[in-house]
């Protein structure tokens, strides 16, 4: 459970920094 919620910590910044840069569709 922990590798996932950091995986999920890891997905969660790489969309505020494409945020950053464009919108971005999940």
């Amino acid at each position: 459970l922990s590798e996932a919620i950091d995986v999920y910590n890891a997905w969660i910044d790489a969309c505020e920094d494409v945020n950053k840069n464009q919108p971005i569709v999940a």
